[in-house]
């Protein structure tokens, strides 16, 4: 048994990574598609794009670790099948049950990584995410704003400082212009800086003791003032990139129930999140009960036929998973069980074919019998 077991051990745990490798490398060259403005277009060194993807890739993981959970063990099972391998292994007297201890231990340990990602990482890697953005904005400040240069490379206004003090990132002798549809201002400051504020999540130029000159067709103003703020969009610094609110999808699970016991809007959509987090990772153990008879099952089919029915099988899991999630979102199903749903219809599919297995019957030899008396 342990030469048994050390061998599906070295079987499954290479192909889990080769799968999952390839469908997080694909995931991550999708998105970095998306926010290609916001990377390419700031002048950020490859690191801090490795990084940022990084701390974006739990998100991914919590539905690729089931995924790749259950081809792994399918795609070795079903190999071992088809090379005669189950065949001879039976032959030394160990039965079908032998071969469901180390898949089910694998099973287990894929599903409390991916429910520490759920918990812990995801919305801790979103908030990283979120600080290495500000990072880039303050860097493209920095980079932008030179003592006794003009620069433009924030929307809508034109930035010239007299000097600017890299310790403390005060600028003197501040000149402003902004172009806008019916007037135009030059703003004049004796000091200010730049700084994000959090709270509000918006970059604001902050000027003190300085005047503003208001030009238009019909007449001209000048206003003193001792502070005055400058909002900058950061939706055009950052590419068309937003920094939102946090949604559900990104909270922390204390900050999830403070949603769920409150009356707002997103209490619902916080409800289908917190089941989601405990539903994904339990999938892992749900598509291995189900994945592993099943493999069992197709002695004698060919490889390809066995892979596009193990596909089926993830497409029809994926297919009720987006259904029973639309029906909680839109109240039509309690939130608390539409996201187990696809989990409890797998589980009754894999206990049939755990039954069928144990009466000798196999998938491959009830089509074929079909197809035969046809």
């Amino acid at each position: 048994m342990r030469i048994l077991n050390r061998y599906l051990a070295r079987e499954i745990f290479v192909v889990f990574f080769i799968c999952l490798f390839s469908f997080l490398i694909f995931i991550l060259i999708g998105r970095l598609l998306h926010f290609k403005e916001l990377f390419l277009g700031q002048n950020v060194q490859i690191k801090d794009i490795a990084l940022a993807f990084f701390y974006l890739s739990p998100s991914f993981l919590i539905i690729l670790i089931p995924i790749s959970c259950m081809l792994s063990i399918f795609l070795v099972f079903l190999r071992m099948t088809s090379d005669r391998e189950m065949i001879a292994l039976r032959s030394c007297s160990l039965n079908y049950t032998n071969f469901t201890y180390f898949p089910f231990l694998f099973s287990v340990i894929c599903f409390f990584i991916s429910l520490y990602m759920a918990i812990v990482l995801l919305p801790k890697g979103i908030d990283n995410f979120r600080e290495k953005c500000i990072e880039i904005i303050q860097s493209k400040t920095e980079f932008s704003l030179r003592p006794g240069i003009f620069s433009s490379s924030f929307p809508g206004i034109v930035i010239y400082p007299k000097s600017v003090d890299l310790k403390t990132k005060i600028m003197q002798g501040i000149f402003i212009e902004e172009n806008r549809k019916e007037q135009n201002r030059v703003i004049v400051a004796d000091k200010g800086y730049i700084y994000y504020d959090k709270d509000n999540n918006r970059m604001v130029f902050e000027l003190l003791d300085g005047n503003i000159y208001i030009f238009s067709n019909k007449n001209s103003n000048i206003l003193n003032y001792k502070r005055y703020d400058v909002i900058l969009d950061l939706k055009n610094i950052l590419g068309g990139f937003k920094l939102e609110d946090k949604k559900p999808k990104e909270m922390y699970l204390s900050e999830l129930k403070k949603v769920i016991n409150s009356d707002s809007e997103l209490s619902r959509i916080a409800k289908m999140e917190l089941s989601r987090r405990l539903a994904l990772p339990f999938s892992c153990l749900i598509l291995s009960f189900f994945v592993l008879p099943l493999s069992l099952s197709l002695s004698g089919m060919k490889q390809q036929y066995g892979i596009i029915i193990c596909l089926l099988s993830f497409l029809i899991y994926y297919s009720l998973y987006s259904l029973f999630y639309s029906l909680g979102e839109t109240g039509k199903m309690s939130p608390y069980i539409s996201m187990w749903m696809p989990n409890l219809i797998f589980l009754v599919l894999g206990g049939i074919n755990f039954y069928l297995l144990s009466k000798e019957v196999t998938l491959y030899g009830v089509i074929k019998n079909k197809l035969l008396k046809r």
